[in-house]
């Protein structure tokens, strides 16, 4: 596919948890799917997405720490009250903590 007629990347970026879900028509998966396989910046985000769901389907069954939900629901907070620029940088920093709120959830069950 020629890089003038890619997705961009902002575009794949905002749509990869539909992609994840299977919630796109085959036209816009297509598109995504290809851009993935030819965009290093991109792929990252889309391998690092994915292996995050993975984590949750494995531990779904454990319940969520009221600590955790809470980081959650301010993060969601903090992105639905901002633009889509600032979205894409708080959307990382909404990941670093849950990350380390997943990290410190599993330290004390350890």
């Amino acid at each position: 596919m020629d890089n003038a007629m890619m997705m961009p990347c902002d575009q794949v970026i905002s749509k990869l948890w539909e992609y994840l879900d299977g919630a796109l028509d085959e036209a816009r998966a297509g598109k995504i799917r290809e851009h993935l396989e030819m965009c290093a910046r991109c792929l990252p985000q889309y391998n690092f997405e994915l292996a995050f769901l993975a984590l949750l389907k494995r531990n779904s069954s454990q319940p969520v720490p009221a600590s955790l939900r809470r980081n959650v629901f301010e993060a969601l907070l903090e992105s639905s009250a901002s633009d889509a620029n600032a979205q894409l940088s708080r959307k990382s920093s909404f990941l670093n903590r849950l990350g380390q709120a997943w990290r410190t959830f599993r330290g004390r069950r350890n």
